[in-house]
């Protein structure tokens, strides 16, 4: 047998989503969790990933284009907030 090397990725989940949901949609939430065996964020994500894989496949040309315009559209967004917001300026108070 040959040597295998194992590669450690480590992915980031640095973006939040605020949702509102109803007290008892939550307690049910919280119940299919503990079935489960994770937490109620492990239900969302594993949800989140499913419904974008599903779409993926579906129709993997329109999914890819829509991805596209999406993150092109938040670039040019943040460039524009970048470009709006006011630079500081220090007065020198020692004269």
């Amino acid at each position: 047998m040959g040597n295998l090397e194992y590669t450690t990725l480590v992915r980031t989940k640095d973006e939040r989503i605020n949702i509102r949901i109803s007290p008892k949609t939550k307690i049910e939430l919280e119940a299919v969790a503990e079935l489960r065996g994770t937490s109620m964020s492990g239900v969302i994500h594993q949800s989140i990933v499913r419904a974008i894989r599903d779409e993926r496949a579906a129709d993997p040309k329109a999914f890819n284009e829509a991805v596209q315009r999406l993150e092109e559209f938040k670039l040019i967004t943040n460039q524009e907030q970048v470009d709006s917001e006011e630079v500081p300026v220090f007065e020198d108070l020692t004269r």
